[in-house]
């Protein structure tokens, strides 16, 4: 969606160097060029450990259990701590569209 609003600004500025002849130091164009900027910059999602727990609980309900040794269920704080990274770096990717192009492990 960023991409189509991007192309959009840089035909405007295009637009405004050559029809209008509008230099680069034009306040138009600086504005426009921070724009695109800013919407070229990642998407970081900041949440709370508690609050990210208390998402993960909705689906894990054995998250917030700690793991023991003669049961199968529950979760060490080491292993809550590496789940939170990577439900962190899922969302990262989800929201900036960071999809590779193929699988890592095919099989």
């Amino acid at each position: 969606m960023n991409q189509d609003k991007i192309q959009f600004l840089q035909w405007l500025i295009n637009r405004l160097h050559y029809k209008y002849n509008c230099s680069s130091d034009n306040a138009i164009i600086i504005k426009l060029t921070e724009i695109i900027e800013y919407l070229q910059l990642p998407i970081n999602v900041e949440i709370s450990d508690l609050d990210l727990d208390k998402i993960i609980n909705q689906y894990y309900v054995d998250y917030t259990l700690d793991r023991c040794d003669d049961m199968t269920f529950g979760f060490s704080e080491n292993e809550r701590i590496i789940f939170r990274k990577n439900i962190r770096s899922i969302i990262k990717d989800v929201i900036n569209k960071n999809i590779p192009k193929d699988f890592l492990i095919k099989g």
